[in-house]
């Protein structure tokens, strides 16, 4: 018998361990694999908080885009020549420049870190969500991103660069640009959250649109888009279809409507600048040669063939801020210049403590039901009406308002000249319920029609209010239909005499009603001398004017006083009643005229 060598016997076996060491290791190594592929996606994201724009980049999964080329070592990524499909939950770093688009089909968590990315789709969006059960989109602090869609798309489902049809939301201390050629620059289908960026979107269509919801948390956001800058589109489901802005700045160009939303829209802080319609002066202009809506349907000049939801826009609108139930300002900055209302609400609108400034080729801000405003500042440099609706409360603030025609308008006034050139037309009628009421602020009110107009009741029960009224006798300074009762505060309206009304005499407060005997030039002084030679009111129109009424604490009963003009003595009066009427009035309570 052959003698085993011992020796041999031994290099052999260990020659079996280590290729069994080796298969242990390597199928360890493709498990362990797997395994990290799925801790980056559904085990680190479904505890993720989207506030926190940082990542572990160790656990990430790395696609290089190489021109028309990508290289990706994943199996959660299927590429296709240009195409990379994200079939699973991750964190996906992208780099480089792509002629292509990255698309994800997943019914799990997806996020994506944009890492001075850019990409130019060739047909379609350049990131295309077409299932997820969420996408987060992160700019890489310090870096510029940039995506372009196409210019036609083979799949007429999708509209937009970035187009979603599920939850999209945004973060980082990156900047992104979106060219949107086709249509729109972001699309959601379902909600979208923009936490924290810098964005800059041009778009054919809208600008960025979030189907059930839109929430601006901060960021810098620039956007100029050929319909609406910034809209929310579901009108089915009552809870949804709003705008929420915490913070952040936005300038909004749109050649219709800059933020607006089916349902609600609430502003709670941030900078705002808004240019609709090519703003104010282009009240008479719209709809004649360069809008891009036909017979009520959006048309790509590039793709007439093109249809999808937004075919059914309200192509006659061209406001700042719209929305269908309610506004809600509570803070911020506010700048806005629009062709048509700057603020509308087809319901209501109640603003806080905002400095808010605009110039409006129609209303300046309107509801067709209430307006209430507790406080903060309202500049409206131009307007048709300043401030409409059905009801308005103004409980607190600074106002100066400039207006063609009415200033503070409650249900609607001279409605008729809305349909001669104005881009908005109101529906309001008289009404014994409608009131303006005012509870106190400061209010400044130049108008070319009725200074304060009321189709039903005015209630003026603290603040100071400055009305020059206009100079021509088809309108009055005050204009209501049932009564004007003022329990407190000081008021001083001047205008023309032949429509000129004064207070009610149910009214607590005594008022000097006087109709001067020739028309007085503007920045003719108008003042009141007590007995002591006290100046009690100082007053100095901008336009001519005949008649004033000053109602104020300061009348007291049974004391004398005396009116002059540019400081020249023109009559004295001794307060015996709520009114003292001095001249030719065309009534004491009220002159009935036509409503219009």
């Amino acid at each position: 018998m052959k003698k085993i060598n011992k020796k041999n016997v031994v290099v052999v076996i260990i020659i079996i361990v280590l290729l069994i060491t080796a298969v242990i290791v390597s199928v360890s190594l493709v498990k362990n694999k797997n395994i990290s592929e799925n801790n980056t996606g559904f085990d680190l994201l479904s505890n993720y908080d989207e506030n926190d724009p940082t990542y572990d980049e160790s656990v990430a999964i790395s696609i290089e885009l190489n021109g028309d080329s990508i290289n990706v070592d994943s199996s959660n990524v299927n590429v296709n020549g240009n195409m990379a499909t994200i079939k699973s939950s991750g964190i996906y770093i992208l780099t480089g420049h792509l002629a292509g688009s990255i698309n994800i089909e997943t019914e799990e968590i997806v996020r994506l870190i944009f890492k001075n990315v850019t990409i130019e789709s060739t047909d379609g969006p350049a990131i295309y969500v077409k299932n997820a059960d969420k996408v987060i989109i992160t700019l890489d602090e310090n870096t510029n991103n940039s995506l372009k869609d196409s210019l036609t798309y083979s799949d007429l489902e999708a509209s937009a660069t970035i187009y979603a049809k599920d939850d999209l939301t945004f973060n980082g201390y990156g900047s992104l640009n979106i060219e949107g050629i086709y249509q729109d620059g972001i699309v959601s289908k379902d909600d979208l959250k923009i936490i924290s960026g810098t964005y800059t979107v041009t778009a054919m269509n809208n600008g960025i649109k979030g189907k059930d919801s839109i929430k601006i948390k901060d960021g810098n956001i620039a956007i100029e888009a050929q319909n609406d800058c910034i809209k929310s589109t579901n009108s089915v489901e009552t809870e949804k279809g709003y705008i929420e802005i915490e913070n952040g700045t936005l300038n909004l160009t749109s050649e219709h409507d800059g933020i607006q939303a089916e349902n609600y829209i609430l502003i709670e802080n941030g900078n705002i600048n808004i240019l609709s319609g090519g703003g104010s002066e282009n009240s008479t202009k719209i709809g004649t040669t360069t809008d891009i809506f036909v017979r009520g349907k959006f048309i790509n000049p590039r793709n007439s063939n093109f249809q999808n939801e937004d075919t059914t826009e309200d192509t006659g609108s061209y406001k700042g801020i719209k929305a269908q139930k309610s506004i809600s300002i509570k803070s911020g900055e506010i700048n806005i210049n629009s062709a048509d209302d700057s603020i509308h609400s087809n319901g209501t609108i109640e603003i806080t403590n905002p400095n808010i400034k605009i110039e409006s080729g129609d209303d300046g801000i309107h509801a067709d039901d209430t307006v209430t405003i507790h406080g903060g500042k309202i500049d409206i440099t131009k307007s048709y009406e300043g401030i409409e609706a059905n009801n308005i409360t103004i409980n607190n603030g600074e106002f100066n308002i400039v207006s063609s025609d009415d200033g503070i308008n409650v249900a609607g006034g001279n409605d008729s000249s809305s349909t001669m050139g104005r881009p908005g037309q109101n529906n309001f009628s008289n009404n014994s319920n409608i009131k303006l009421e005012i509870n106190g602020g400061k209010i400044y009110i130049n108008a070319s029609g009725d200074g304060l107009d009321s189709n039903g009741a005015i209630y003026i029960n603290d603040g100071i209010i400055y009305v020059d009224g206009p100079s021509d006798g088809g309108n009055g300074a005050l204009d209501y239909e049932n009564e004007l009762v003022m329990n407190g505060g000081e008021m001083i309206a001047v205008g023309s005499s032949q429509m000129a009304q004064c207070i009610s005499n149910t009214s607590t407060v005594n008022c000097l009603n006087l109709n001067i005997s020739s028309t007085q030039n503007a920045k003719s002084k108008f003042s009141i001398i007590d007995s002591n030679n006290n100046e009690i009111i100082s007053y100095t129109p901008s336009k001519s004017y005949q008649s004033v009424v000053f109602a104020s604490s300061k009348l007291e009963t049974g004391k004398t006083y005396t009116i002059n003009i540019n400081d020249n003595q023109y009559s004295t009066f001794t307060v015996s009643s709520i009114i003292s009427n001095i001249g030719n009035s065309a009534d004491v309570e009220k002159m009935m005229r036509p409503r219009m």
